[in-house]
């Protein structure tokens, strides 16, 4: 499970690139704005995975029981 996951992240941080200039809303934009928004989703998909890991040292340090530690993180996913 741990392999998909990291391959399904590895993925899709791969395929950002040519996904985002496909949208309709980033289509018709000059290429200097598509480069930009381009980048700015891989930032947000980059914050957010190391969000992700800072709230699960937070929390693996608070909760000491592995069983509850992965209910909470069952709820998001």
């Amino acid at each position: 499970m741990m392999a998909a996951a990291y391959a399904a992240a590895f993925g899709a941080i791969q395929q950002t690139p040519r996904i985002v200039p496909g949208l309709p809303e980033v289509r018709t934009l000059p290429r200097s704005a598509i480069e930009q928004t381009v980048s700015a989703v891989q930032s947000y998909q980059e914050f957010g995975g190391l969000a992700g890991r800072v709230l699960l040292a937070f929390l693996a340090v608070r909760i000491v029981s592995r069983r509850k530690l992965i209910r909470i993180f069952q709820i998001p996913g």
